[in-house]
């Protein structure tokens, strides 16, 4: 998987654009990445472009749960909001939009990109 970070400021959000096969050990490098340009620039916005990735199929269930860890690692504050871009639903992106629910993230999934923005800039 490749990945490129941008900011947007005048919406004052980090742009994520992603594609190939994502799985938990090459997302951790990408959600680091971001969650430093996060904290330097003091944005409580992420937006993720995952439209052209396809999750590994021998990624499982408790690696998606697991994988919430990351975002402490990253030092994500649990007040920023991240929306993420996809092709499709999936129950392994549904499976990580709850399981970062449940640790007070703000992870949210969408397929259209404006309603993405509209809820990221709400």
């Amino acid at each position: 998987m490749k990945y490129s970070i941008k900011q947007k400021s005048e919406i004052q959000a980090i742009i994520v654009e992603a594609n190939g096969v994502i799985n938990t050990k090459v997302a951790e490098e990408m959600v680091v990445a971001f969650g430093v340009e996060l904290n330097n620039t003091g944005f409580q916005k992420c937006f993720i472009d995952l439209t052209n990735t396809e999750i590994d199929p021998d990624e499982t269930r408790v690696e998606m749960y697991m994988f919430i860890n990351i975002f402490r690692k990253a030092r994500i504050n649990r007040s920023v909001k991240m929306a993420a871009l996809i092709s499709a639903y999936d129950d392994y992106r549904d499976f990580l939009e709850k399981a970062a629910a449940f640790d007070d993230f703000k992870l949210k999934h969408f397929t259209n990109k404006d309603e993405a923005f509209n809820w990221l800039c709400q």
